[in-house]
């Protein structure tokens, strides 16, 4: 955790080049906090463990999108979460070995997208949620080929499953009274014309890297 301001910190400004730099040191001249302000307005912060290692960072540009990271103690980050002046959060989350293991995105509209990766940095899973609660899910094979996508239509209460080729395979429909009823094969084909749900989605492609 970085460390708390002492009564007895020091404070020091100097200016180089256009740049600001204001540094808050402990009693024992350790740095806790340095804040930069660049010549363009771009300001940066960064706090301090009591062993010296880099605990976070904040940088805030002009156009006010906002960016912090968290690290660990080994100076690799663990995640960053970056906020744009349209509304919209991203949030990412590392290994140790720096890889990508998670990506969280929130849109102005309420649009959520989360994504999975493995180690080789190849998306794994991915979920978006759009503004009226309808869910798409889409699972990959290691090699990032589209395996499945389920969609859940709120509304409706019914999740369509396609297999790899956006060719339906399964369908769920939730009754009032709670029961569920799974169809598959051609009677899922059947009760998707008739709830309004039949239609083919894109043919199998990779996920993005």
């Amino acid at each position: 955790m970085a460390k708390p301001f002492s009564n007895r910190s020091i404070r020091t400004i100097t200016e180089k080049d256009g740049f600001k730099l204001i540094e808050t040191k402990g009693p024992d001249g350790s740095l806790e906090v340095k804040e930069t302000i660049a010549p363009d307005g771009t300001r940066t912060y960064e706090s301090y463990r009591e062993d010296g290692s880099l605990d976070g960072k904040l940088t805030e540009t002009p156009d006010g999108t906002r960016t912090s990271e968290d690290y660990r103690e080994d100076g690799s980050l663990d995640g960053k979460t970056t906020v744009t002046p349209d509304g919209t959060l991203t949030s990412e989350f590392y290994r140790a070995d720096s890889s990508l293991r998670r990506k969280f995105t929130e849109t102005w509209d309420g649009t959520k997208t989360s994504e999975n990766y493995n180690d080789k940095g190849v998306k794994t899973s991915e979920s978006i949620t759009d503004k009226e609660g309808n869910i798409t899910s889409k699972g990959y094979d290691d090699e990032g080929n589209l395996s499945f996508t389920m969609v859940h239509n709120k509304k409706k209460g019914t999740y369509v499953q396609y297999d790899e080729n956006g060719k339906l395979k399964k369908l769920v429909i939730k009754e009032p009274n709670d029961t569920t009823k799974v169809r598959t094969g051609f009677r899922a084909k059947l009760s998707a014309m008739a709830t309004g749900t039949s239609r083919r989605l894109p043919t199998k492609g990779r996920s993005d890297r």
